[in-house]
């Protein structure tokens, strides 16, 4: 029995960032002009746009559209697929076999507009159709050496890559700063050297409708990756590392920038400082028995209010939550009178030296590359890699730690912001700095808070 002929049309383009889809809406046009003159019914649904989509080995994108095709072939909705190219349809010699099994089980014919049309049921068309397919996949290999090259040089010249526009920067000209986001990021900094956590500064551009650069309300975690870009200081990167100055405006100074990586991506501050803590000692205070930080504990009785303690999972030592506070409060209040602001943190004199020496070096390396005609791209790229790590590291040790923003108008006889006045993320992290809070079991007896049960070690 003779079963009509129905058609499938296949666009694919491989980059189309702005999403316009005018290269696919031209192959599908050529594609329809094609079956028209064959006589071949092409149903909408038959229709397949794949946009931004590369067909090589090299490209990580899925491609659904593809796959739907495929699905339609086997369950022999379609016989004959049009395609601009062979190169439009896959880039993959494996996938070119599984066209030409598809062919075998349904006598699917492939048929382009500038490829010609490979017979798939004979020994030669399948031979000229897996030449076209190493062909295509050798070119698809050549394109992406060339483009790795070209972001190359463009990232040792300090050049910015494509894409979204980057928060803080203007839209025609990603090298000048945007003076309201800039603002934005310098408040979002000195906030964080305040001791506020990011889910309260989040919480706070949300409220006053801070835009973000895509009109999605600010996460902690994209204001995290915001903070802690190295474009914020000027550095380009070329794939995660650090390659050389950027050709734009710094929005804030290196020093500021490795503080602000040092503080947000700390282990043990995420431990000591986890934005869910709403409380001063949950996670902070340390049981003197187990040496396991405190929790949180609800006493729940009905007909009589919930009470709260600070308790120790492992031996069941509890603390009544209020007395605790209103002790660490008194405790801290008197301490920040009295305290003196210590001498600036000096930079680690070697550290600095260091990283001094590797910079010069980094130039070195990017001056040796210009003028050699032996060190590959490639070569260059694992050299600076090597040494971006160690300047990190340096660097890293020469920074001194952020101290002075934390504890601004809350020390001295009379300070500005009272003690109680503050975030209680900012009391925990100045607790922190100064003292190791250990809670012990209360005396046998003693029904009344017992100073004696909380005591503060000096760090």
């Amino acid at each position: 029995m003779h079963m009509s002929e129905r058609g499938a049309i296949y666009g694919r383009i491989s980059d189309d960032r702005e999403g316009l889809e005018h290269g696919v809406t031209q192959q599908i046009g050529d594609c329809r002009k094609r079956s028209q003159r064959d006589g071949v019914p092409v149903a909408e649904r038959h229709v397949y746009r794949e946009n931004d989509r590369g067909a090589s080995s090299k490209s990580k994108k899925k491609r659904p559209k593809y796959a739907a095709m495929l699905a339609a072939i086997a369950a022999s909705e379609i016989t004959i697929v049009y395609a601009y190219s062979n190169s439009r349809l896959t880039r993959r010699p494996l996938e070119l076999e599984e066209l030409i099994k598809l062919h075998e089980m349904t006598g699917v014919q492939f048929r382009t507009v500038v490829s010609g049309d490979d017979d798939l049921s004979t020994a030669d068309g399948r031979m000229v159709a897996r030449i076209k397919a190493a062909v295509d996949a050798a070119e698809a290999d050549r394109i992406s050496e060339r483009v790795k090259v070209d972001t190359l040089v463009r990232a040792k010249a300090g050049r910015g890559h494509g894409g979204q526009r980057p928060y803080g920067w203007q839209e025609k000209d990603r090298r000048k700063l945007d003076p309201k986001e800039h603002r934005v990021i310098k408040r979002a900094r000195d906030r964080v050297f305040r001791g506020d956590s990011l889910r309260s500064i989040a919480a706070d551009f949300n409220k006053r409708e801070v835009p973000t650069a895509t009109g999605a309300p600010w996460s902690v975690s994209g204001l995290q990756r915001l903070l802690t870009n190295p474009r914020l200081a000027g550095i380009r990167v070329h794939q995660g590392a650090p390659i050389g100055k950027g050709d734009w405006k710094p929005a804030l100074s290196e020093l500021d920038h490795r503080r602000l990586v040092r503080l947000l991506t700390d282990v043990d501050r995420r431990t000591a400082y986890d934005n869910r803590r709403k409380y001063r000692m949950t996670g902070l205070a340390i049981c003197t028995e187990c040496r396991v930080p405190v929790v949180l504990r609800i006493n729940s009785q009905k007909g009589r209010p919930s009470r709260q303690f600070y308790g120790c999972k492992v031996c069941g030592m509890i603390r009544k939550r209020e007395w605790v506070d209103a002790y660490v409060d008194g405790v801290m209040e008197e301490f920040l009178r009295g305290y003196k602001p210590r001498p600036a943190v000096p930079a680690d004199v070697r550290a600095a030296r260091e990283a001094e020496r590797l910079r010069a070096k980094i130039e070195d390396t990017k001056a040796t590359f210009a003028d050699s005609e032996v060190m590959t791209p490639a070569d260059l790229e694992k050299m600076l890699r090597t040494l971006y790590a160690k300047l990190q590291a340096a660097e890293d040790k020469a920074t001194p730690p952020v101290v002075d923003a934390v504890l601004e108008g809350v020390t001295g006889e009379e300070p500005k912001v009272p003690w109680v006045g503050i975030p209680v993320e900012r009391q925990r992290r100045i607790i922190d700095m100064f003292f190791t809070v250990e809670l012990h079991r209360g005396r046998p007896g003693i029904r009344t808070f017992d100073p004696e049960t909380v005591q503060f070690l000096p760090k």
